[in-house]
């Protein structure tokens, strides 16, 4: 039988598409099945990731000594903390009763653990170290964020609009992140010099859109307890720079050990 020209075509491309599904399904088998397979996927992977941790290493040397030369906005996220699933339904009951959390029977759930202390003056101590000038501190009113400004930087204010965002109902996270924005325009970041903020994990990254006006970031990586954020303020836009994922990543950066 003579077939079409049309005809032809799709045969002849419905055997191509069989024949690398055939290849692909080879190719899991054998991932899965055959040791060497397996080892040589392990080696790939491992080569991927040593390439970023490199890539991040030289990452965070550019942007530590950025920030020592001054001219930004660290967000810090707090000290160690215990781990309460209810911490910022705490931190809302403090802040419309006007509790002082750190005296209260609830202390435990929204202030620092005895490690977080010294991490928060680990904080500031890098800092003085590595020669970061602050010009101005910021924190969130809960209890955690205030203890790590006070023990890092010492004085300080305090702005609600810093406050976790799963501590706000929905329908006012608009109302917070506009004053975040106010906050983060307005906050003085003379030359030479950085403006701290110490808050939480996601206060403006939950609603980034709202805040920044541009997001330079690379996606993905964690932010630990004491990570910061950089951002920088330039003609009137708001821009997220790099992000620090704990403050041993920073001193890595720039604390020069002696050998002997």
């Amino acid at each position: 039988m003579k077939l079409g020209r049309g005809t032809k075509w799709f045969v002849v491309i419905t055997a191509l598409l069989a024949l690398s599904a055939g290849m692909f399904v080879l190719g899991v088998y054998g991932a899965v099945h055959n040791p060497m397979a397996r080892v040589w996927h392990k080696q790939f992977e491992r080569a991927g990731s040593a390439e970023r941790a490199a890539r991040k290493l030289d990452q965070n040397k550019v942007w530590a000594d950025r920030v020592i030369q001054g001219g930004y906005i660290l967000h810090f996220r707090h000290a160690q903390r215990e781990k309460w699933h209810d911490s910022s339904a705490f931190d809302s009951y403090a802040l419309v009763k006007g509790i002082d959390a750190a005296t209260s029977t609830f202390a435990r759930a929204t202030c620092l653990t005895p490690q977080g202390v010294e991490e928060a003056r680990l904080i500031g101590e890098v800092f003085r170290v590595a020669g970061v000038k602050v010009s101005l501190v910021v924190s969130s009113p809960s209890c955690r964020a205030r203890q790590t400004a006070q023990y890092a930087f010492g004085e300080h204010t305090v702005s609600n609009s810093l406050l976790a965002r799963t501590g706000i109902m929905v329908e006012q996270r608009d109302d917070f992140d506009v004053e975040l924005r106010k906050l983060l325009l307005q906050v003085p970041v003379p030359q030479g010099q950085n403006a701290v903020l110490t808050g939480h994990g996601q206060t403006f990254m939950k609603d980034k859109t709202t805040v920044l006006d541009e997001d330079r970031m690379e996606t993905g990586g964690l932010r630990l307890e004491t990570g910061f954020y950089v951002l920088e303020r330039k003609d009137a836009k708001l821009i997220a720079h790099y992000r620090f994922e704990s403050i041993r990543e920073f001193s890595n950066a720039v604390i020069r050990l002696p050998l002997d």
